[in-house]
């Protein structure tokens, strides 16, 4: 038999898009250049939204924070954003876009393994020790660094690899923990210290491979990237218009919180974005919520995600403090990326039904044709039994009976005789007489006789 394709829906053609589309992106200038570029230049104003967050993130010295009323440290401003669409929609786009839309100071990098994204900030450099020894010295050489990933599909091949560590760096890494592992080999140990990086990153995903995403749900993956769509039905009533980069009036990050790889002394001094007397209230009251079990979900980082977008969008506008404002627009962008995780769910869950459908239908082929091959093989054995019943058969003048042909079966094939006669019937192998005969005991009886037809098997 052909191996069946494995049966899945397609793609979904687009993902919802949150209510009050036309006034989201009017709210602040550099949304409205993503409105505005994505429509003039055929790309998904949320996959540049995407991209231009976890750009900013990227260019923001590892010293800026925004104030939280959980812990002492506040939020750091690390940001992970997927671009969920089919194959051949705007991923690889919209990043391009965005690497021309201004002169961006953080360089960019693919992250292959654990020890990799440690090896993106800092190097070993050999040197002589006060004896002449060689020995290596750790050197940080980045801070600030942006991660793009075009297709996922490359990472879930890496998580697959015995001993990889990139999924525990990832997430030490949106943390602002300690990267890297205590090998004995100094020069295999890359060390970078807490609260001394940024990392911003963005990848390409397809629908299809968003499970490996989903699978990590437990350990806080899931709740740690934020996803846009890289479809946009409005995208259809656009007009091509010149392409215009973005200008410091519509990204207007102050220039003391981009801090260079060697400013030591002012990634020392901490930098706290405050926050209004509500944020900190809401914040603080959903975390009391989860640490007394009042609510279990799996949105448990929800609060610092929103912290870090409402940090970025008040220093996109030039503020150096979160307001009511930037806190409300981070809940919204937030919403459109639950509908588009939403979206991916539903799918996913759609396929998962496609396919066990698919398989239940495979494997009763699969019945069916076991007991087609064993009705052939019963009809053979019949045809064997008629031809070596009497020479007579062959010119039908006696042949067999149904009784007698099921004597020549074991039990377990007994119930095949009816279903292998009618399929040596079809194929002329044995030909099927009813009569009548009489009996000196029970009388007149019904009788099924079976001679040989005019084909044989082959």
């Amino acid at each position: 038999m052909t191996p069946r394709k494995r049966a899945v829906p397609p793609p979904p053609r687009r993902l919802p898009e949150a209510a009050g589309s036309g006034e989201f992106w009017a709210q602040r200038p550099w949304l409205a250049w993503c409105d505005r570029t994505g429509r003039s230049r055929g790309a998904a104003r949320e996959a540049l939204l995407g991209v231009l967050l976890a750009r900013t993130a990227a260019e923001i010295g590892p010293h800026v924070r925004v104030d939280s009323p959980v812990g002492v440290s506040g939020t750091n401003l690390d940001l992970f954003v997927f671009l969920v669409g089919a194959s051949g929609t705007t991923k690889t786009l919209a990043n391009s876009m965005l690497r021309d839309a201004r002169a961006w100071t953080a360089e960019p990098f693919k992250p292959g393994s654990g020890e990799g994204l440690a090896a993106a900030y800092v190097r070993a450099v050999k040197e002589k020790d006060d004896d002449g020894h060689s020995i290596a010295r750790l050197v940080q050489y980045a801070k600030r660094r942006y991660g793009w990933i075009d297709e996922y599909g490359s990472m879930v091949a890496v998580r697959q690899r015995a001993g990889q560590t990139l999924d525990s760096e990832l997430r030490s890494a949106w943390s602002a923990e300690r990267l890297g592992f205590d090998y004995r080999s100094s020069e295999t140990r890359l060390l970078v210290e807490p609260g001394t990086y940024r990392l911003g990153m963005a990848a390409g995903i397809q629908p299809a491979i968003a499970g490996e995403v989903f699978k990590g749900a437990d350990v806080g993956d899931l709740q740690r990237w934020l996803w846009f769509s890289t479809t946009d039905p409005d995208l259809r009533a656009a007009d091509q218009d010149d392409w215009e980069p973005l200008t410091d009036e519509e990204w207007a990050v102050p220039p003391e919180v981009c801090v260079g790889s060697g400013e030591e002394e002012r990634i020392r001094r901490r930098k706290m974005l405050p926050i209004t007397k509500a944020i900190r209230a809401e914040v603080f009251e959903g975390h009391i919520a989860r640490q007394t079990g009042e609510v279990a979900d799996f949105d448990a980082h929800r609060n610092q995600v929103r912290l870090r977008v409402a940090g970025l969008c008040a220093l996109m506008d030039g503020h150096m403090r979160v307001s009511d404002g930037d806190w409300d627009l981070a809940g919204q962008i937030l919403i459109r990326s639950d509908a588009n995780r939403a979206a991916v769910s539903d799918y996913l869950a759609a396929a998962a039904r496609a396919e066990h459908r698919a398989r239940g239908r495979a494997d009763e082929e699969r019945a069916d044709a076991a007991n087609q091959a064993r009705i052939e093989r019963v009809a053979r054995r019949l045809w064997n039994a008629v031809a070596a019943h009497d020479d007579r058969a062959a010119h039908g003048e006696r042949g067999c009976t149904r009784a007698c042909a099921n004597r020549v079966l074991e039990k377990e094939t007994r119930g095949y005789i009816d279903a292998a006669l009618a399929f040596a019937e079809e194929r002329r192998w044995l030909v099927l007489r009813r009569g009548t005969t009489a009996d000196a005991v029970r009388g007149e009886q019904d009788v099924l006789r079976i001679a040989l037809g005019k084909r044989r098997p082959q």
